[in-house]
C-alpha cells in the first residue's frame, strides 16, 4: 500500500506540473496536463453496458469524469487498467458527489457490444458510478484521433491516458501513461470541487 504522504505529494506533483505545463492543443498525442482551452467531445454515439444508445457528449453533460480507453478481449494493458478504475471507485466512494463518474471506452467497435460491456464490469465489481461504452464503426476512428486514444492501427495499441471531463463534456484534463489510483482520485475530486464552486 502506498504511504498516504508520498500519495499526498505525488498529487501535488500532478497539479504542480498541469499549472506549469503550457497549453497544449487536445489532439496532440502523448502530452500530458491541462488542456487550454478546454475541448468539447466531437459528435459520436455510444452504445453503453445497459443496451441504452447515446452520445458520449449526453453522457458526459452534467458529470465531471474520468474515461479510459479499454476493449474486453484485451489481455495487455486494460486490466490494469480496469484494477486501477476499481481502485479509484473504492478511493472517491467516501468523497463521491452525484457528478462524479467513470467511463470506460471500448476501442473495438466491431467485437464489443452492450453484453460483453457488463460481463467486463461485473468482473470488476462496478458500482453505477462506472459505466462501459462503445462507439459505433462510423465514429470510433474520429473519436481516437481527437482524443489521441489510439498509437497505431490495432486496437491492442491504444492509450493508457486517463482524460478528464469537466460538467460541460469538454477535456479539461489529460494524464501520463497508467497513472496512480490515488493521484487520479485526488484529481477528479478536485475537478468536481471546482465545478461546484462556479
Amino acid at each position: 500500500m502506498r504511504h498516504p504522504r508520498r500519495r499526498g505529494l505525488e498529487t501535488l506533483g500532478a497539479f504542480a506540473l498541469a499549472a506549469a505545463l503550457p497549453m497544449r492543443p487536445a489532439a496532440a498525442l502523448g502530452r500530458h496536463g491541462r488542456i487550454e482551452p478546454p475541448e468539447p467531445v466531437p459528435a459520436v454515439g455510444l452504445l453503453l453496458d445497459d443496451g441504452r444508445r447515446t452520445t458520449l457528449e449526453q453522457q458526459l453533460r452534467g458529470r465531471v469524469t474520468a474515461l479510459h480507453f479499454m476493449f474486453t478481449g484485451c489481455t495487455s494493458t486494460c486490466p490494469i487498467q480496469g484494477a486501477t478504475f476499481a481502485r479509484l471507485q473504492e478511493l472517491v466512494a467516501a468523497r463521491r458527489t452525484e457528478r462524479m463518474q467513470l467511463l470506460s471506452v471500448s476501442v473495438d467497435a466491431l467485437g464489443d457490444d452492450a453484453a460483453s460491456l457488463a460481463q467486463w464490469r461485473r468482473r470488476l465489481s462496478a458500482a453505477p458510478m462506472w459505466r462501459a461504452g462503445v462507439p459505433p464503426v462510423a465514429d470510433l476512428e474520429r473519436l481516437l484521433r481527437w482524443a489521441g486514444g489510439q498509437r497505431a492501427g490495432s486496437a491492442d495499441t491504444h492509450a493508457t491516458q486517463v482524460l478528464l471531463f469537466d460538467d460541460r463534456a469538454r477535456l479539461v484534463f489529460r494524464t501520463t501513461d497508467l497513472p496512480d489510483a490515488g493521484v487520479l482520485a485526488d484529481l477528479l475530486v478536485e475537478l468536481d470541487r471546482r465545478v461546484a464552486a462556479r
